[in-house]
């Protein structure tokens, strides 16, 4: 499951001094799925931590209905309250964007993520040629 590591994921801190601050956040993929990250922001540098996971995120493969899971194996950036990241698999046959926006002081993030390729991984087992489409999901600071 090496493919679903490299292609799914995301984190994010948010920083309170020099000690910094960690944030979690939790919410739906649209229409189904789960999107989960920690920010943290350490010396005015806010970073999604590696380890964003999915769960559970639609597909559509080859005319069947599927989902997929994973978790992205390094941190993202946080700049003007957005934040972007592309992930692809060893192979370059399947991969993930995710792009989104902060709002209210942090509190909430909103944004979009895709999943797609010749090889998929599937919550199923195996792999297959699939894409999510472009899923709109919505988090909230626990």
């Amino acid at each position: 499951m090496l493919i679903a590591v490299a292609v799914v994921g995301g984190m994010l801190l948010l920083a309170a001094g020099a000690t910094g601050k960690t944030s979690r956040y939790t919410g739906p993929i649209q229409p189904s799925g789960t999107l989960r990250f920690v920010l943290t922001e350490k010396s005015d540098i806010l970073r999604l931590r590696k380890g964003i996971s999915f769960s559970k995120l639609p597909l559509v493969c080859l005319r069947r209905k599927e989902t997929t899971s994973g978790s992205l194996t390094f941190p993202v950036n946080v700049h003007h309250k957005q934040f972007k990241a592309v992930a692809k698999s060893h192979s370059g046959s399947s991969s993930l964007v995710m792009k989104g926006t902060f709002k209210h002081h942090f509190h909430k993030a909103k944004g979009t993520i895709r999943i797609e390729g010749k090889k998929v991984p599937l919550d199923s087992g195996g792999t297959g040629k699939c894409d999510s489409g472009v899923r709109p999901f919505r988090v909230r600071e626990r």
